[in-house]
């Protein structure tokens, strides 16, 4: 625990800059269940997942929130880690269109070793995780009995949680990064 009784350690994952805007302080900054904010990781799965199964080893029990492309090395550390409490996903896509060298797995196929909750907010109009996809997210995890909530994002398009892009949307962002912090709270309170 980070030593403040009640409040689990909550592991930030973000690749890029700008999470101040999406109302998430870093560590000392005002909200003491940020532990640790990950934005310059390695590039490559591999390395950056090594970093982040560093930070959990060292943090004990946590809870990972994956932003944007933080939201797949946040759903790969939470099903490869004992130590993760509870992982929520805003933005990203459990459905890839293509695998790549970067990126050789489905995070769906990923997510069905998953032993934590899972919350997944997701963009409505997001043409990276369209609703075709999440329903079919929804009947896999569904299938395997996994701990999984979906909550559709209305007006959030293409890069609607990611501060550098184009289709940035603040204000949906804000709210899902809100609801996801407070899911987290809950899941953490329900931890045995």
């Amino acid at each position: 625990m980070n030593g403040t009784p009640g409040l689990l350690p909550l592991l930030v994952i973000a690749p890029r800059a700008g999470l101040a805007t999406l109302g998430i302080a870093r560590p000392g900054a005002g909200r003491s269940s940020v532990s640790l904010v990950c934005e310059d990781l390695p590039r490559g799965d591999r390395a950056a997942t090594a970093a982040i199964t560093a930070e959990l080893a060292r943090l004990g029990r946590a809870g990972l929130l994956g932003l944007g492309p933080g939201s797949s090395l946040a759903l790969l550390a939470a099903c490869t880690s004992s130590s993760v409490v509870a992982c929520a996903l805003v933005g990203g896509a459990l459905v890839l269109e293509r695998l790549s060298a970067e990126r050789p797995s489905q995070p769906l196929e990923l997510a069905l070793n998953l032993g934590c909750p899972l919350f997944v907010f997701h963009g409505m109009a997001d043409p990276e995780f369209p609703p075709a996809h999440v329903a079919f997210a929804r009947a896999k995890l569904d299938q395997f009995a996994r701990d999984a909530t979906f909550e559709s994002v209305e007006d959030a398009g293409a890069g609607w949680c990611d501060p550098a892009h184009p289709g940035y949307r603040p204000e949906s962002a804000g709210r899902a990064v809100e609801r996801a912090l407070a899911a987290l709270a809950t899941a953490a309170e329900q931890e045995p």
